[in-house]
């Protein structure tokens, strides 16, 4: 791989737009697989259940009143409970133990989920994999980053895979629904 400080040559240049050809195959090929993606869908999965109870917590919390899903939705007949103030106390206690216990899992699955920081990531590994051990610590954090910018300018570009991975905007349900037809 190409340092991003020997681009001296018009034949290094040429290498570089090569190996940043090879860090776009690469990200899709780790990060758009299906085994990431059902990994993705297990988290989120999980991630939503947890937001789930923490919603309801915080509607406890800011309403004063015992969470039932008639309430939620605004019904006037839904039976309105009234929480003791060491109900609301615990409440409290639940969703900060929460933020606390999943703030290090969001972090991550944002680094992991940002098209962005999927090419960083990349990068860094061919990097790391294809120079020798002497010379890539000076090099690293620049050239992972300059092949990350290079990767995100080859696909913001007009007719690039890209576009053709964004769907197609849903139509008016009244003229035929978002089905395509």
């Amino acid at each position: 791989m190409t340092s991003v400080y020997d681009l001296n040559s018009l034949a290094a240049v040429v290498q570089f737009a090569g190996w940043t050809l090879v860090v776009i195959a690469a990200t899709a090929a780790v990060f758009r697989s299906f085994p990431a993606q059902e990994l993705k869908a297990r988290r989120l999965r999980a991630a939503n259940e947890t937001a789930t109870e923490v919603n309801k917590a915080m509607f406890e919390i800011r309403t004063g009143l015992k969470w039932n899903a008639a309430l939620a939705r605004g019904d006037e007949m839904a039976a309105k409970v009234p929480l003791s103030d060491a109900e609301l106390a615990e409440r409290r206690k639940r969703v900060n133990v929460e933020f606390d216990r999943t703030v290090w899992r969001r972090a991550l699955s944002y680094f992991l989920e940002c098209p962005m920081c999927q090419s960083f990531w990349t990068a860094l590994a061919i990097f790391l994999l294809t120079t020798p051990a002497a010379s890539w610590w000076p090099d690293l954090t620049p050239t992972a980053l300059a092949y990350t910018t290079a990767s995100a300018v080859l696909l913001a570009l007009p007719g690039t895979t890209a576009d053709a991975r964004q769907r197609p905007a849903a139509r008016n349900a009244r003229r035929g629904g978002g089905c395509g037809g």
